[in-house]
């Protein structure tokens, strides 16, 4: 033990003498000098990062300094740049890749000012709002990374360390700026939906981007809640995707241009059958609580949305999902589009008279109510068969206001029909007849819960049966007095010869083919299909649960009734009907006959009394209509020859011309 103490000293010795020597001799100072520079810069260099963190701590809240100062070549955001007097390049790299945080700070703290000050935009003050409350931790890490510079050294790879996460946080945020600042209304919303889809798979960006798309999420659910329970959303800056265009819904709440869909800001990520439904069910709704005079009708929608928008703006699954086939807003439209449905189909039977009113429509428009039809037409015929110029609109008006009193039962009164029965009569018709430029038009109140079934379109169906089944009774009505005149005219054909008695023989037959085809005809459309198909929609419509079933119920009985009317082939027998009419009244001018002073009735011609029509025995097919109308042409044909020859044979010197100047077609003149 004494001998381990002695050596250790004489080594302690030793190595004290050669320090001593080297401190002496020249080069030993030298070795020294270079020790002493060496710890000198290293002392500088620790100064120069020490003051480089500082000047960071301020550059991360976009402030420059002495180190880092602006670069003013980029004017669009903060960018800092640091000269090589302050550092080597190494320590001016890790300095500047550092001072990108401050850039984007910038970034989103100057989006946060602009729309925090401005008010603009209900969706980017929240938005702003969200990232602001997202800024807050980056702004605790500053503090703290301060407080701890003040005690201790921190390195720029420290600082850089520490930072890591902040600056990941950042980014995320940048990019959620740069992808919304653009954005108009709703789409903001839209926007932060896609991006939570994009960091689907990066549970962080998903931990910094989903309390910003709840905070903004929250004003879209506001809206579409204030829509679809109120239809009056609080939109002061008009960011919702559904406008209203009319100062006076109670007026005009069904208009098409009521409620103007905004296409821009419609959220990308709801389908466009969803944005049409969610449009539609606010304004269907608004429409039931306006019929029913309740402010709740479907209560039990209104806490289940609440309960709804109470998931999707705190839990952002949810919030993301929504939408989907199978989330909670896209079966919760389902569910509220079905209830709306059903209760409107309850209050159009109930509160709007809809039986009624298509009773109405059934009975005017498609003559069912026979009385009408011939009330109409016997008021009418003469003037309607007159030149239209000489046909007074208020008599016309007159008339049909007495032909629909005539024919009113004591509940279609309640809807006053002398309103809503319109006569437009075009001043200048395409022909020389009153009767084709003569119409009927039924009007509805815009408020009117009938119009969710009787549309435009609708009442256009109507009106087009209208004309054609007019036309049809027109006809049947020309040729009763064509056939009620023949009879006559026989007594006073004795002293002719027999030329003239055959052509009106023909005539009489061609008169009576045509009226039975005629009587066919209606009876086909007025018993066999009109009368069959509203008994069976009247049985069907007791059990409608849906506005929608009404809707196409009432489809499928107007098209069981447009069906059947042969629209060409209808035209062709008003022509021929219009031209055997001319060919009588030339045969009766030709051989000096008197026309019948006034209109006969109808009893007595087979035509049906009160303008009803009398069923033929003989088995109906619409397919034989084109083959029986070509048969007609060419008989029709014969009997203009006919005729014409007779003419020309007379020996009167005032007939031989004559048939130049008989009112037929031209096809038949030639």
């Amino acid at each position: 033990m004494e001998n381990l103490n002695e050596c250790r000293l004489e080594i302690e010795m030793e190595i004290s003498g050669n320090l001593t020597l080297l401190e002496t001799c020249p080069e030993g100072q030298a070795i020294q000098n270079s020790f002493d520079a060496k710890a000198g810069d290293e002392q500088q260099k620790s100064h120069i990062e020490q003051e480089a963190v500082r000047e960071l701590l301020y550059a991360f809240q976009g402030i420059c300094g002495n180190i880092l100062s602006r670069n003013e070549l980029v004017k669009d955001h903060l960018r800092f740049k640091m000269s090589t007097e302050h550092g080597g390049r190494t320590l001016q790299h890790q300095v500047l890749h550092l001072a990108v945080l401050g850039t984007m700070y910038q970034k989103v703290n100057s989006f946060i000012e602009l729309h925090s000050l401005h008010g603009e935009s209900l969706f980017f003050s929240a938005l702003a709002s969200a990232l602001r409350q997202q800024l807050t931790s980056f702004l605790g890490l500053l503090a703290h990374l301060e407080c701890q510079l003040t005690s201790q050294k921190i390195t720029l790879l420290q600082l850089r360390v520490k930072t890591l996460g902040a600056k990941n946080h950042l980014s995320w945020l940048v990019t959620i700026t740069e992808a919304c600042k653009f954005q108009l209304g709703c789409n903001v919303m839209s926007t932060l939906h896609n991006l939570m889809l994009t960091f689907g798979g990066n549970p962080h960006a998903l931990r910094s981007a989903s309390p910003i798309y709840l905070k903004v999420s929250e004003i879209f659910y506001r809206l579409l809640k204030e829509w679809l329970l109120c239809a009056r959303p609080t939109d002061p800056f008009d960011e919702f995707f559904i406008a209203i265009t009319d100062s006076q819904p109670e007026a005009s709440i069904l208009k098409p241009d009521f409620y103007e869909l905004r296409t821009l800001m419609c959220p990308n990520n709801l389908s466009k059958a969803q944005i049409n439904r969610i449009m539609k069910a606010g304004q269907n709704y608004a429409f039931l609580k306006k019929i029913l005079g309740e402010k709740q009708p479907l209560e039990e929608l209104h806490l289940k949305l609440d309960k709804i928008i109470e998931t999707v703006i705190t839990d952002a699954d949810h919030g993301v999902n929504a939408w989907e086939t199978d989330g909670v807003m896209h079966t919760f439209l389902i569910e509220m589009e079905r209830k709306i449905s059903q209760k409107l189909a309850d209050a159009l039977l109930r509160h709007g008279k809809l039986y009624v009113h298509l009773e109405i429509l059934t009975g005017f428009f498609l003559l069912r109510q026979s009385g009408f039809a011939a009330q109409l037409i016997m008021k009418t015929f003469d003037m309607l068969s007159a030149a239209a110029p000489l046909v007074s609109e208020y008599i016309l008006r007159e008339q049909l206001r007495l032909a629909i009193n005539n024919t009113t039962s004591p509940e279609q009164e309640d809807v006053h029909l002398e309103k809503r029965f319109k006569i437009h009569f075009k001043s200048q018709p395409e022909h020389n007849l009153g009767w084709d430029s003569f119409s009927v038009t039924y009007e509805l109140e815009e408020a009117n819960p009938v119009a969710l079934v009787v549309t435009n379109e609708v009442l256009e169906k109507y009106y087009f049966c209208f004309r054609e089944i007019l036309q049809l009774r027109r006809m049947e009505w020309m040729l009763c007095d064509i056939l009620k005149s023949i009879k006559t005219t026989y007594r006073k054909l004795h002293q002719l010869t027999g030329g003239e008695r055959g052509v009106l023989n023909h005539m009489h037959l061609m008169a009576k083919e045509m009226h039975v085809l005629i009587q066919q005809v209606l009876n086909n459309i007025l018993q066999v299909r009109l009368q069959v198909n509203w008994h069976h929609f009247c049985e069907e419509i007791k059990s409608i649960a849906s506005i929608e079933a009404v809707r196409d119920l009432h489809q499928k009985y107007l098209t069981s009734i447009e069906v059947c009317l042969f629209s060409e082939q209808m035209h062709e027998m008003l022509d021929l009907t219009i031209e055997l009419n001319d060919l009588f009244q030339s045969f009766m001018l030709a051989f000096k006959l008197p026309l019948p002073s006034q209109r006969h009735t109808r009893d007595d011609v087979s035509c049906s009394n009160n303008g009803t029509t009398t069923p033929s025995k003989n088995i109906f097919s619409p397919s034989s209509v084109p083959k029986r109308l070509e048969h007609l042409r060419s008989d029709f044909y014969m009997l203009v020859m006919n005729f014409l020859l007779v003419v020309k044979q007379r020996p009167e010197e005032d007939m031989q011309n004559l048939y130049e100047f008989i009112n037929l077609n031209n096809f038949y003149r030639a």
